[in-house]
């Protein structure tokens, strides 16, 4: 993505807070937090990505379902190359017209929420 990213003002103004009280440029300070993020999502084992991809409204079914299918491959990786037979997801429909999913892993009380 070579666009400059438009802040609201908001957010714009708590990037200048916390700038301020490390020491750091603005720019720095967001290229800092987008970078911890991003490697967080890279790392399989630490929930971030799911998390993020369960948090979300989608506006269509299409991205709805490569986030899933994102969602198995991580579960897949997670153990071993397959996918366990408690996995379970679902691709829900939103009011608004928008869409979500969820997927666990697990019965009982030994339920993995992953997104």
């Amino acid at each position: 993505m070579k666009t400059p990213i438009i802040l609201i003002d908001k957010n714009a103004d708590r990037i200048d807070e916390y700038a301020e009280l490390v020491g750091w440029a603005p720019e720095r300070l967001v290229k800092h937090l987008l970078a911890q993020k991003l490697d967080e999502f890279d790392d399989v084992g630490a929930g971030s990505l799911e998390g993020f991809l369960g948090s979300i409204d989608y506006d269509s079914r299409q991205s709805t379902e490569r986030a899933l299918a994102r969602v198995i491959d991580i579960a897949r990786k997670q153990y071993g190359g397959r996918l366990l037979k408690s996995f379970k997801d679902k691709v829900r429909f939103n009011p608004d017209g928008t869409f979500g999913v969820t997927a666990q892993v697990g019965t009982g009380a030994d339920v993995y929420q992953m997104c």
